[in-house]
């Protein structure tokens, strides 16, 4: 499936160091039995710029899942 960007959140580490997480979205279009077609979400996933995977603490926090680093929304 595609992936779609949302969003991108502004963040910090506990050094200062800036860094993006953004959210992807899968998606699919999909046509129905009349010929309409809709788009169809599929599972998202968190990831910084580098493609490095990123965890859901909570709405203002994240995890960088192969480091461990701890990232709050500076936005």
């Amino acid at each position: 499936m595609p992936m779609r960007h949302l969003v991108t959140y502004k963040c910090a580490d506990d050094l200062g160091r800036r860094h993006d997480v953004q959210l992807w979205e899968d998606f699919n279009t999909v046509r129905s039995a009349t010929g309409a077609t809709t788009e169809v979400s599929g599972e998202q996933e968190l990831r910084l710029i580098d493609g490095s995977l990123v965890g859901y603490i909570d709405d203002r926090t994240f995890q960088v899942l192969h480091d461990d680093t701890i990232l709050h929304r500076v936005d």
